[in-house]
């Protein structure tokens, strides 16, 4: 993710060098503000003229110079943030499908929301002031060196200080703002639950429960907050002690000068005010530094994320269905437990239309799985004509294949987006989905009809609805395979019996449906019908009802 960040380089660059320039040229206006003051002293008035329409004239111009800064600043921030968020949902859609789903979507938003708002005010922000106050504290610099080289030295010797105390503290803080991040990501996860169950929890008196642990989880969260700002308050008490003392000490040098006659008035106050220029910087980099080094902890956190922990080169480009696919001694287990498909071998021909039954929990679902490339098998192969599928790339073979779920996500969208994906087809061939679906009258019995509004997931949508919504979008895509897993539960009898007549009817497509209902009239119509059971997959005998 650094190297995302470390793109935004030509932004960054502009910054340095406005912000730059800016503070050189306050520092030069102060040098000249208190040559001007002794001028004046001495009572030297013409030159006191020329010096004061001189500062004028800078003054002028740094007006334009600090608008330019604070923009380019925020161009910076803006690119910064953008470039890293990218990366992220890039990362996140890089995952294995099952993988993703192993993870608790609370992880994610935890990293989206409150591991980027971390970033952002730690890093990016903290990387911004580094280089402001790095410029002032140049300009402070260069102004008590034209007093003395030593106070320079000793302004040095003060970030020599400074930057130890900050080593030294930056494990610890590390390491607590890494385990309160972990606790947001488990309150984030809590908050999730808690909102989703909202029914369940008024329905069933659960509300002082509830009460008592967000109080449990929100007091944990908060006293990791406390310990972090608690030990942040120790380093920054240390840095500041070590800044007063030495400011202390170049304003008695200057100020003994003045008295003893090795300085004028003005450049007393010119080691004063540049001292000021240090020390400010020095403080507000020191209080920046902490915090910048501890998203150190966050970042890697977040690369953790996105990792797949099984990979395997996927180098097949072509993903077309030109005759069939086929299971060859097939054996899967999820992780940690037995198989739960064992030496399977079954062929699936192309534009075939094909119905998975069995008993729950049997490998129905998990044999769909694999045909969708959600898991390899540890032993065995599936093939696509001559092709490993565990070769083809996902994105190539995801643009040939339409999934109906059992649970369909709707966006909050129209009807047309939900149904076309965002992708163009004619109305013709929408509206021919749609009467294959069952949907005409739908579309036609709401105002607005294709440009119905959908609310967030089909909120004001019935399940029967959802269905048929996903129904159409693969009758839409004219993919090569069509899988469902078990698509008709929320129709009723003669809506789902019609809906699959319009899949059996459909040519040059293969369907493998699971299902625990097969229609009688529909039988003789299935290429082929297979019980899954006791980790085998069988041909079926035909039979007029089964259920799981």
């Amino acid at each position: 993710m650094l190297k995302k960040l470390m793109k935004t380089w030509p932004y960054l660059l502009i910054t340095v060098i406005l912000t730059g320039t800016l503070g050189m040229l306050e520092g030069y206006m102060m040098i000249r503000l208190m040559n001007l003051l002794d001028l004046a002293l001495s009572k030297q008035m013409h030159m006191f003229k020329t010096y004061s329409l001189e500062l004028l004239s800078y003054a002028l111009m740094l007006v334009p110079l600090a608008i330019a800064a604070t923009l380019s600043k925020n161009l910076f921030k803006k690119k910064a943030n953008e470039s890293m968020k990218y990366y992220y949902l890039e990362g996140i859609y890089g995952k294995n499908i099952n993988e993703f789903h192993a993870q608790n979507n609370a992880k994610y938003l935890s990293t989206l929301t409150n591991d980027f708002n971390t970033i952002e005010m730690k890093l990016i922000d903290s990387l911004y002031m580094i280089i402001d106050f790095g410029t002032v504290f140049v300009a402070g610099l260069w102004m008590i060196w034209t007093v003395n080289p030593w106070f320079a030295l000793i302004g040095l010797g003060l970030v020599t200080v400074n930057t130890t105390i900050t080593v030294l503290s930056n494990k610890p803080i590390n390491k607590q703002t890494k385990l309160r991040s972990d606790l947001f990501e488990t309150y984030t996860g809590y908050i999730k639950e808690v909102l989703s169950a909202f029914h369940i929890i008024k329905n069933n008196n659960l509300y002082s429960r509830i009460k008592d642990n967000f109080r449990k989880q929100s007091e944990t969260l908060q006293h990791k907050g406390y310990l972090i700002d608690r030990m942040l308050t120790y380093v920054y008490g240390a840095q500041n002690l070590s800044s007063d003392l030495m400011v202390l000490i170049v304003i008695g040098i200057a100020g003994y000068f003045a008295l003893t006659g090795r300085g004028t008035v003005g450049s007393v106050l010119l080691a004063v005010e540049g001292m000021y220029r240090i020390l400010w910087p020095i403080n507000m980099i020191s209080e920046a530094m902490p915090g910048l080094l501890s998203t150190k902890g966050i970042i890697e956190k977040i690369e953790e994320t996105l990792k797949n922990t099984v990979e395997y080169e996927e180098h097949e480009e072509e993903a077309s269905l030109k005759e069939a696919i086929y299971f060859e001694r097939v054996t899967f287990a999820y992780e940690g437990q037995e198989a739960i498909l064992d030496e399977v071998d079954v062929t699936f021909k192309k534009g075939g239309k094909y119905l998975i039954i069995g008993p729950s929990g049997g490998g129905k679902s998990t044999l769909l799985k694999l045909l969708r490339k959600y898991f390899n098998p540890i032993k065995g192969t599936i093939w696509i004509d001559h092709k490993p599928l565990k070769g083809i790339k996902k994105e190539a073979y995801f643009r040939k294949i339409t999934n109906v779920e059992q649970k369909v996500f709707l966006f909050e969208d129209t009807l047309r987006n939900n149904l076309t994906l965002y992708k163009d087809y004619s109305e013709e061939e929408i509206w021919a989905a749609l009467t294959k679906a069952g949907l005409k009258e739908f579309v036609k019995t709401h105002e607005g009809g294709l440009d119905y509004m959908i609310y967030e997931d089909g909120k004001n949508v019935s399940g029967g609805e959802k269905s048929r919504i996903a129904i159409a979008r693969g009758l839409l895509e004219h993919a090569d395979l069509i899988l469902l897993d078990e698509a008709f539960s929320a129709l009723d009898y003669d809506k789902a019996r019609e809906i699959e007549q319009s899949l059996l009817e459909l040519e040059d497509v293969t369907v493998i449906h699971i299902s625990h209902v097969l229609f009688r009239e529909h039988e003789e119509q299935y290429d082929g019908i297979y019980m899954v059971k006791n980790k085998k997959v069988y041909p079926y005998k035909k039979t007029p009802m089964i259920a799981s």
